[in-house]
């Protein structure tokens, strides 16, 4: 089962709701990421066959605004995308699977 949070910047207000990290669930993997031009953090599908994980299912991560993008994955604890300050959990909003 994946989980999805909100995450709050103290320092610029800056809000997302993402599992923060690798979510699973019965049809997709999932992953966090940080798009350096966005500056925004985005869920993006990695896997859409997740009980056959054979790297010909896997799917590359690029951002869902642009493929040109710069884009990293992004964990929690981590740090706002918009000003480097540490991003913290708020609170659990959906289960999904």
């Amino acid at each position: 089962m994946g989980t999805l949070y909100n995450f709050g910047c103290g320092s610029c207000d800056y809000r997302a709701e993402v599992s923060g990290g690798q979510g699973a669930g019965m049809a997709q993997l999932t992953a966090t990421i940080v798009c350096e031009d966005c500056q925004e953090l985005y869920d993006v599908v990695t896997c859409e066959q997740p009980l056959n994980r054979a790297r010909e299912h896997e799917i590359p991560i690029h951002c869902p605004e642009s493929a040109f993008h710069q884009v990293h994955l992004w964990t929690h604890p981590g740090s706002c995308p918009r000003c480097g300050a540490s991003l913290r959990r708020e609170r659990e909003i959906a289960i999904w699977d």
